[in-house]
């Protein structure tokens, strides 16, 4: 088993915090997440498999409907390099094992604060390096919250326009 070895319920407000690893996830848990991720747009390549590979999965229900999601996942070694080589500290990358993503919350359960709820109870687990991309200063000042520094520079996305920032948290 991981270091990670129980899952755990956490019931809010009539919604229901599960975080479990990919293993403990039902195929019909997976294609949901999956479902949920892809309804957002903000994903490139192999998602199935990159899912099935993160080291923990957070999901939000409400009355049996999956309306959030979170995740840590593995990145590559590729992709963790370039991001961290975009944000001029190159050097730092091979620290960080984990990244902190697929965070996702369906149109009609936004502002309703499911984001932080779900990393408050995600982050209790985070015992290990992990960095996270964003570009939105909430999300930004929610990693604060939870410990996370910014690291090196903003860098171009290579989706869209915008400016992302990377952070990290030992």
């Amino acid at each position: 088993m991981t270091e990670i070895r129980r899952f755990k319920s956490f019931l809010l407000e009539a919604l229901q915090y599960i975080v479990k690893t990919p293993k403990e996830s039902t195929e019909e848990e997976l294609k949901d997440f999956y479902d949920l991720i892809v309804a957002g747009g903000n994903f490139t390549g192999d998602l199935m498999d990159r899912i099935k590979d993160a080291k923990l999965l957070g999901f939000i229900y409400e009355g049996g409907e999956l309306v959030g999601t979170r995740g840590i996942k593995r990145p590559k070694d590729s992709y963790k390099n370039k991001v961290f080589d975009k944000a001029g500290v190159s050097e730092l990358a091979r620290e960080y094992k984990y990244e902190t993503g697929y965070a996702y919350t369906s149109p009609k359960m936004r502002k309703k604060g499911l984001y932080g709820k779900m990393a408050s109870h995600m982050f209790k687990f985070l015992k290990f390096p992990t960095f996270a991309t964003t570009q939105h200063k909430t999300v930004i000042n929610l990693l604060k919250k939870y410990g996370f520094e910014q690291l090196g520079e903003p860098y171009k996305s290579e989706i869209g326009e915008h400016k992302l920032i990377l952070m990290g948290r030992k």
